[in-house]
């Protein structure tokens, strides 16, 4: 994905959806309910679709080779060749060779990788979802963060999806998967 078309991503964006984020901002005076429910189921559609974009980087690295992958996960994180062996008991040379190709990755070295590294096993394998795993303590603590926060749209949108019950969760799912659908096919 070049860097025009994420940016003339972002602008088709903006001008759709940004309209309707300031009616729903302006609906806040008029009532309730917009502000405790539409407002933030809105607000969680567009922090979505804004992430969305966001993917659409990723997909280069789906195409990669486990070695490459292996790579992308070493430079991401700064390591030498060295220190990145060290890590998880193997030689420099070991780790250049899998990065090249010239030699596989072991299903040891790949759990060794995930374990040390917090690397995704499924990422690593295969190159599909996210490079690292977030810990739950992680994921715990950025809500913690935006609870304590002074953001009530963001309060709310938690709020709102805490409420929801399994029936409500299947047809938001649904919806977002249409949504999906929506954007690949417009790609």
């Amino acid at each position: 994905t070049s860097l025009f078309a994420i940016a003339s991503n972002s602008c088709f964006i903006m001008v759709f959806y940004l309209p309707f984020v300031v009616y729903g901002y302006i609906l806040i005076a008029n009532g309730h309910f917009v502000n405790t429910f539409l407002l933030p189921l809105v607000t969680f559609l567009l922090i979505f679709v804004f992430c969305r974009g966001m993917l659409e980087n990723t997909r280069e690295v789906i195409c990669l080779t486990q070695g490459e992958r292996i790579k992308e996960i070493r430079k991401s994180l700064n390591l030498t060749l060295e220190k990145f062996g060290e890590k998880i008991g193997v030689t420099k040379t070991a780790i250049s060779r899998i990065e090249k190709g010239e030699r596989g990755c072991t299903e040891q070295m790949t759990k060794a990788i995930c374990r040390e590294f917090g690397v995704d096993y499924i990422f690593l394998t295969t190159g599909e979802g996210e490079m690292f795993v977030d810990s739950d303590d992680d994921f715990i603590e950025k809500i913690d963060r935006i609870m304590a926060g002074e953001d009530d749209a963001r309060k709310n949108i938690f709020k709102f999806m805490l409420s929801l019950n399994d029936d409500d969760i299947a047809a938001l799912g649904r919806i977002l998967d249409q949504m999906i659908e929506f954007f690949n096919e417009k790609d």
